[in-house]
């Protein structure tokens, strides 16, 4: 069965910086997100929802897995926040 997860993504900017990789993000250490980890299956709709603006959806994407961040002392398996593009913590 497939489950549609609405995701907030603050104001879209990190997003939409990051789609050109195909890739986005979340913080792994929050209940809701640990909660999302845990059930989340291949298939699965994802919909990205502006914070703030009322239920404004900008993107939608079908999911198909997750990989955990590698950032290393001397080099990093995973892309860094600078060459995704985002920027703060969110």
């Amino acid at each position: 069965m497939t489950t549609d997860w609405l995701l907030r993504v603050g104001n879209g900017e990190n997003l939409k910086n990051s789609s050109r990789y195909r890739i986005w993000g979340i913080q792994s250490n929050t209940p809701t997100n640990k909660h999302f980890l845990k059930n989340v299956q291949p298939g699965d709709r994802l919909w990205f929802v502006k914070n703030k603006s009322q239920g404004k959806l900008i993107g939608v994407a079908i999911y198909r897995s997750h990989n955990f961040r590698e950032l290393g002392p001397f080099e990093n398996k995973t892309m860094s926040n600078e060459e995704l593009g985002w920027v703060g913590e969110g």
